[in-house]
């Protein structure tokens, strides 16, 4: 599949706002602003051929231009918190060059709020991709507790099992075992993404990571946990 391609493209959402943690993506992690992790990721990637970053803010382009990755300067009705990433990806299909939209493009989406995601994680995801034959792929964490044992509230705000009172009476080791997206590696061709209308995940091939490399900063608590993980990281080697 990857001998076949075309382009590999990188595109990294990052816009100025956020209310969970102000600024996020120019945070300051261990001495560098969270958005550069990502974008050093997919520069030092193997596989991907291009690297851009997509933001309303000029500080984040600043940032972004001076790490070596492309901009993209994104409208600001698309940089609010009700702005989904198949509108953000939408747009930049929009700006493509007539020449590479024409062609089979892979893109591999990059949220900056996975610091903990490497370039070796982004070349094992696009090649285990390869080596299953496939198109779409979603990384994945290991869900902590099981969905089929989950509740619903009814009409009469009473408990309802989402999967039947039998799924939620059973052992947990008796349930499948679950994954939940942890929303650092989306790989997928721009054709599939174009047919379905937003991100392929039904069929796509599962990229499981650690619970420490999915940490995604969605908080002040989340931001103080991943620069603990990279001090030890530092003290180790």
């Amino acid at each position: 599949m990857l001998a076949d391609r075309t382009k590999v493209i990188a595109l990294i959402p990052a816009r100025g706002g956020s209310k969970g943690v102000p600024r996020k993506n120019l945070r300051n992690v261990n001495g560098y602003p969270l958005i550069a992790y990502s974008i050093k990721a997919a520069l030092s990637s193997t596989i991907v051929d291009h690297v851009w970053v997509s933001t309303d803010d000029r500080e984040i382009n600043k940032t972004a231009k001076k790490l070596g990755a492309m901009v993209l300067e994104r409208p600001d009705y698309l940089a609010k918190d009700s702005s989904s990433a198949v509108e953000v990806v939408e747009h930049f299909k929009d700006i493509l060059s007539e020449s590479l939209s024409e062609q089979d493009a892979m893109l591999v989406y990059l949220q900056p709020t996975s610091p903990m995601r490497n370039a070796q994680h982004i070349d094992a995801a696009l090649l285990a991709m390869e080596h299953a034959n496939v198109t779409n792929l979603v990384s994945v964490v290991k869900c902590k507790s099981s969905p089929y044992k989950a509740f619903k509230l009814n009409e009469d705000d009473m408990l309802q099992s989402l999967f039947g009172e039998q799924s939620s009476n059973s052992n947990r080791q008796d349930l499948p075992q679950c994954y939940h997206p942890n929303g650092a590696i989306y790989a997928f061709m721009l054709k599939d993404f174009t047919k379905r209308g937003g991100f392929p995940s039904d069929g796509a091939f599962p990229f499981l990571m650690t619970d420490r490399d999915s940490v995604d900063i969605d908080s002040e608590n989340d931001l103080d946990a991943v620069k603990k993980i990279m001090e030890r990281l530092d003290d180790e080697f």
